[in-house]
Parts: C-alpha cells; structure tokens; sequence
C-alpha cells in the first residue's frame, strides 16, 4: 500500500525501481566534482572536435585533415591561456561530424572557446530536459494524466550512465536527440514547417535521423520530409559556399572516418580486442572482430543482412500493421546494430521505457534485466572483479542487449498481435 499515488502513473513503474533510479542518478551527478580532473573547458572533448572543425571549416580549411585540427587546436588553446592535456582527432577523438554539420556549429564556434564551452555546457541539460519532454509525450501517445511521467523519466535519464558522461565530453548528440524527438512532437501537432525544419537541422548525425526519416516515410509524412530534405540540401548549399570543392571535402570526410574505423579494429590497438572504444560501441560488428581477427571486414554483409528485417519493419508501418512507436524503437535497434554508435547514443531509447506498462508480464521482467547494465557501472565492476581469461567477452555486452531489445520488440511483429498496437488501437 506503499505510495499508492506513484503505482498510477502512467509509466507502471514500482516505487524501489524509482528509489534505485534516485540513487544511481544522485551517484551519477556527483561525478561532477572530480577532483582529480575538475570541470572545464579541458574535458569538453567531444564539444572541441565540433568548435574547431568549424572554425576550420569556415576559413576554408579541411576540417578533416587531423594534423592541421590538432593544430588549430593549439593556437586557441595559446591565444585563451587554455591547459590541456589531450587534443582532438586521432587517436581517441576523431571529427566525425560530416561537413554540413560543421557548417551549422558555426553559430557557436566564433565565439571564444570559453565563453562557447560555458553556453554548450549549460545548454546541454535544457536539451536534454526538451528531449525528455518531446520524446516522453510522443511515445505516450496521448496526453497522459498529470506530470508524475516526467518525474520518472527524468530519473531514467539522469541514472543512464551516458547521460553525465556526455554532459561533461560535451556530446552535440543531446542536440540530435532533441530536435529528433521535436520533429515527431511537431509533426504530431500538425506543426509541418516546424517538425521539416527540425529535421533538416537534425541530419548532422545521420545514422539517427535515418530511423526518424523511415517512420515518417512510412507515416506518409511527404510536407515534413520535403521541408526536411530542403533544410539539409541548405545546409549543403552553405558548405559549398565555404568550400567550392565540396566534393573533395565530403571525400576527405569518407577517408577520415574509414582511417578511424580501421584504427579501432586494429590488433596494434593496446588491449586488442577488448579497448575502450570497442566495449562501447553497440554494432554487431565488435563481434565478429572478437570471435576472429579482420571480422569487421564482413560489416558490408552485415549491413545487407539488416536490409530485409529494416524494409519488413517499413512495409509493416506502412500498412497499418504496428503502432507508431514500436516501429520507430526497431528502426533504432537496427541501426544501432549495423552503425557506429556509443554507449551513451542510447540515450535515445529511454522515452520507450514509458511503454513498460504495456508490455506482457514476462516482457516487463526481461526488459529491465536489459536497463540494468546501462544504469549500473557495468563495465567498471568487471575490471574491479578481474575477469579470468576465457570471460572477457563479457565486456562487449552492449551489442548483445541491443540484439535482445530488438528480439523482445519484434516478437510483436511477427505474431501481428502487439500489444502496443493493440493499445494504439483502443
């Protein structure tokens, strides 16, 4: 009988998993006062590569040329009396932002880099509060009874341990998850010209706004699409009035984020094929390098693998045949498996833990056995237990919950009797 008022939100979540939240969340902030790196514009990596890409981009310059980044890099540095003890680029942080989204990180990226860092990291959790917003009213479907829903997903959010660490590196994803889940917020309102606009701003991460795309292609969503495409080709226009060779910059684009694709499954990496960047990553392609040396050559086929399963999810929309969000959260699960994403672009997926309440009681019981390990420093605990040879796998667990979600979402599909739709449809 126990907070009697919390068990009828519209989330169906339980009071302790509402405690447990609380408690990772207040753990996760209190990484804010490190004290053996405090904040500031040092740690801002992810936000660096995009201010000085920019900068780059619009002096003309190649953006993805690392030693001339890295350069830049220091000449601000020089200029604002900036410490620091890492650089952009390869071999951790490489620019992988395509060049019309540095054309649009121009509006920031003349002003001095402290001030541009101050108003980015203040930015962030007013993004990411629009995001909890717009993604938690989409997925709801209809305007729920009161407010207790983003209580809950705020502490879903805040205990999603990508979501501090993203703060902190300055991660310009908060921005895509925005303006993504604003596009459908919008189009859902009829606000076409707004959610076109959105859209078009939101293609800076491709790979996330292809799921968006393909369920309002499936939605029949001609205006916002049309809008959308106008915005992007815009943005293009911008670049090639930046750079008249604009061909040779999206080629440079291409070599630097192969260059990087090869680095990271390279045996010459320390601690090959169990290093950081490859125990965060979600794509299915970790995998194969894991189980044999050159694996993520067959990427290309993993791909064409995904094409039937990605087309069957469209079709299925556009038939009528499943609801709005159950095909938007396979499209995510898909791309997630065949892309370059990290651990914390999965920020993306906990709108649709409010569709909990939705699910079959077995449903209920597995899906959190897969939040958990994006909610419980995961990883560390392994290197804290010392893995004995033979369990290392263990570290490249994201790929395997990504998988599950997409098997647990798409049973539904496949028996044509989902309970979303059937939810969708009372």
């Amino acid at each position: 009988m126990a907070f009697p008022l919390l068990h009828k939100l519209p989330s169906g979540w339980h009071p302790l998993w509402r405690l447990f939240l609380l408690l990772f969340a207040l753990f996760n902030l209190s990484r804010l006062v490190d004290v053996q790196e405090p904040l500031g514009p040092n740690r801002a990596v992810d936000f660096r590569n995009v201010y000085v890409g920019a900068q780059l981009l619009w002096q003309g310059e190649n953006p993805y040329d690392d030693e001339l980044l890295k350069a830049h890099w220091k000449e601000i540095a020089a200029a604002e009396g900036i410490p620091f003890t890492t650089q952009p680029g390869l071999p951790v942080t490489p620019l992988l932002y395509p060049p019309w989204a540095l054309a649009l990180f121009g509006f920031i990226a003349f002003l001095p880099y402290k001030i541009a860092y101050l108003i980015w990291y203040v930015l962030i959790p007013l993004l990411l509060a629009l995001a909890v917003f717009w993604g938690g009213s989409w997925v709801m479907g209809k305007k729920p009874e009161g407010w207790g829903w983003l209580l809950d997903l705020g502490l879903l959010c805040l205990a999603f341990k990508g979501s501090v660490h993203a703060w902190v590196v300055g991660q310009p994803s908060f921005l895509a998850y925005t303006l993504l889940f604003g596009v459908l917020y919008c189009d859902k309102k009829g606000k076409i010209w707004t959610a076109g606009l959105l859209l078009g701003l939101a293609a800076f991460k491709p790979t996330l706004a292809i799921p968006f795309g393909l369920l309002l292609l499936a939605q029949r969503r001609w205006g916002t699409l049309g809008i959308g495409a106008a915005i992007w080709l815009m943005t293009e226009g911008l670049v090639l009035a930046l750079q008249p060779d604009i061909l040779a910059l999206h080629s440079a684009y291409g070599a630097a984020a192969a260059a990087f694709r090869e680095l990271v499954f390279s045996p010459e990496m320390d601690n090959y094929p169990i290093h950081y960047i490859m125990t965060h990553l979600t794509e299915l392609t970790v995998w194969f390098e894991y189980l044999h040396v050159g694996g993520h050559r067959f990427y290309p086929w993993l791909v064409v693998a995904f094409l039937p399963l990605v087309g069957w999810i469209v079709w299925n929309k556009w038939k009528g045949k499943t609801s709005d969000q159950h095909a938007l959260l396979l499209l995510i699960l898909c791309s997630f498996l065949v892309n370059y994403f990290s651990f914390y672009d999965l920020w993306v997926l906990l709108p649709f833990a409010l569709l909990y309440g939705r699910l079959g009681k077995w449903k209920m019981r597995f899906s959190w056995l897969l939040w958990l390990p994006l909610i419980v420093p995961f990883h560390g605990m392994l290197d804290r237990l010392g893995l004995p040879e033979g369990l290392e796998w263990l570290y490249l667990l994201t790929p395997g919950l990504v998988l599950g979600w997409l098997v647990v979402y798409f049973f539904p599909i496949i028996s044509n009797s989902g309970v979303l739709l059937k939810n969708r449809r009372s």
